[in-house]
């Protein structure tokens, strides 16, 4: 069955937020993207979808190379790179924004 909607899930308050109608909608998919809400949404017995399922160990190389690309970006730029970062807080941020928007453009490709 097609489904109507897709909603990622970051977090439990993302859940909390939804509208009941929507929960209750067989039509509509929910997508865990992390451990938290992947048991949360296991305990309530809900249906969801693991989004690391819908990605090859291709994508994750492609979204890993991707984001590691951009490691130094501050130091190409002279005004920059007189200002500290928290380069492990950005780096994993990256990594994840990338994955996010890996995922969504693979989900909108195949549900085409």
């Amino acid at each position: 069955m097609l489904k109507t909607k897709a909603i990622f899930l970051e977090n439990i308050e993302d859940y909390n937020n939804l509208d009941e109608k929507f929960l209750q909608d067989k039509n509509n998919l929910l997508f865990s993207f992390n451990i938290d809400v992947y048991n949360f949404l296991k305990n309530k017995k809900h249906d969801f979808e693991i989004a690391d399922e819908h990605l090859t160990q291709d994508d994750h190389s492609k979204i890993y190379q991707y984001a590691i690309s951009f490691y130094d970006w501050y130091k190409k730029n002279s005004l920059l790179e007189t200002m500290e970062f928290k380069e492990q807080i950005f780096w994993v941020y990256l990594i994840l924004l990338n994955y996010i928007i890996y995922l969504f453009v693979k989900f909108i490709a195949l549900s085409r």
